[in-house]
C-alpha cells in the first residue's frame, strides 16, 4: 500500500509539473515556435531578394526598403511575445540578454529599411555587419541554453 501511494504521489507530481518537463524546457517549447515563424518569414524575404552580395546592386535598395519595415514589425511583435514568457531563474540572465539582442536586431532591420529608402548602401552594409556580429553572440548563447530557433531573427 505504501509503495502504491508513493507511486501515485510521484505520478501526480509529474503531471502537475508538466509531465517532467523543466521550466527551461517549457520556455524553449513556447519560445522556439515564435522564433521559428519569424525566421521563416525572414528567410522568405531573403529568398525574394535573391543572392545579394551588397546593397549597391540594381534594385536591391528599393527591395530592401520595401521589405524591411514589415520584417521589422514582425520581429518587434515576436520580441513582445517572447518578453511575455516567464524565464526560470536558471536562464533568466541569458534570456534577458537574448531578448535585448533580439530587440536590437529588430531595430537594425527597421533602420536598414530607412537607410535603404534613403539610398545609403554603405550605412546599410554597416548595419548588416553589426547585425551579423550580434547574431553570432546570440546564436551561441541560445545554443548553449538549448534553443533551436531563438537567438536570431533571420
Amino acid at each position: 500500500m505504501a509503495r502504491r501511494l508513493s507511486f501515485l504521489v510521484v505520478l501526480a507530481a509529474l503531471f502537475a509539473g508538466g509531465c517532467g518537463q523543466s521550466e527551461k524546457d517549457k520556455l524553449i517549447a513556447q519560445a522556439d515556435p515564435i522564433c521559428k515563424q519569424v525566421n521563416e518569414r525572414r528567410a522568405a524575404a531573403n529568398a525574394a531578394l535573391g543572392n545579394v552580395t551588397n546593397l549597391s546592386g540594381k534594385g536591391t535598395l528599393a527591395a530592401v526598403a520595401r521589405s524591411a519595415p514589415a520584417l521589422a514589425a514582425n520581429q518587434h511583435e515576436a520580441v513582445a511575445k517572447l518578453t511575455a514568457l516567464k524565464a526560470p531563474s536558471s536562464v533568466s540572465k541569458d534570456w534577458g540578454t537574448m531578448l535585448s539582442g533580439l530587440q536590437q536586431l529588430a531595430n537594425y532591420t527597421a533602420q536598414l529599411g530607412l537607410v535603404a529608402g534613403a539610398k545609403k548602401p554603405q550605412i546599410g552594409e554597416k548595419l548588416i555587419a553589426t547585425s551579423r556580429q550580434l547574431q553570432k553572440k546570440l546564436i551561441a548563447l541560445a545554443k548553449q541554453d538549448g534553443f533551436q530557433h531563438c537567438g536570431r531573427l533571420n
